[in-house]
């Protein structure tokens, strides 16, 4: 069992979760929720730019599998 609390970086399984998400339905829109323990700006666009290469990934696999 994973209990996300919104309070610690995100951790591998919860990354590789998304990555199951996003072969089974698509790729689509993703929040990066933090509800305290929040830290600074440069850690949180890390994870962010992080889903943003998730995403980019899935895409250009999903377009190479409908090519």
């Amino acid at each position: 069992m994973i209990i996300d609390t919104h309070g610690q970086p995100v951790i591998d399984p919860v990354w590789d979760l998304l990555d199951t998400a996003y072969d089974a339905f698509g790729v689509f829109p993703t929040l990066l929720e933090r509800d305290f323990n929040i830290p600074p700006l440069e850690h949180l666009l890390s994870e962010v730019g992080e889903i943003a290469e998730r995403q980019r990934i899935h895409q250009v696999s999903q377009l190479k599998r409908t090519a």
